[in-house]
């Protein structure tokens, strides 16, 4: 990710990971970090590229970033839960989706364990990213980064 930066302003740009889904378009990784005032990370899937994680070209081999390989397994962990119906004597496969998954899954035309497996079979693929200006705000308490400028990517190709 190439990162302009003075001191309260920078621009972020860089790619995001996307798979397009038959009903619904293109879907993005989407990460919030609540580390700053201790809460846990956010990891979901959108529609929004706006909210997509923003990751330097080559992320996947690069030793620092690579932990957002299990990107996709850190969402289906925190808003799916499959298991065996034990009033059925553990026959029938339950997926239930929380927060994002069952929104989009509400959408996709799916059935919850037939979205659940396209999510998983998708071919999840790095695309140009946006160009993200931000400046520095003080919250008094801490300073923090506040987005101020989005701009798409021109077009969006697929990166090898």
């Amino acid at each position: 990710m190439q990162i302009e930066l003075d001191d309260d302003r920078r621009t972020r740009t860089g790619v995001v990971v996307s798979a397009t889904h038959p009903a619904l378009g293109p879907l993005y990784w989407e990460f919030v970090s609540e580390r700053s005032v201790g809460g846990p990370d956010y990891y979901s899937i959108s529609t929004s590229m706006a909210r997509a994680l923003l990751l330097e070209p080559g992320w996947r081999e690069t030793s620092a970033l690579r932990y957002f390989g299990g990107h996709l397994s850190r969402v289906i962990k925190d808003q799916a839960r499959e298991y065996r119906d034990p009033e059925y004597w553990g026959v029938d496969l339950v997926v239930e989706l929380e927060d994002s998954l069952a929104s989009l899954q509400a959408k996709s035309n799916q059935t919850e364990i037939e979205f659940l497996a396209w999510l998983r079979a998708a071919e999840w693929i790095d695309v140009p990213g946006p160009t993200v200006i931000e400046e520095l705000i003080d919250h008094g308490f801490m300073e923090d980064w506040e987005v101020v400028s989005f701009t798409p990517p021109s077009a969006i190709q697929v990166q090898p």
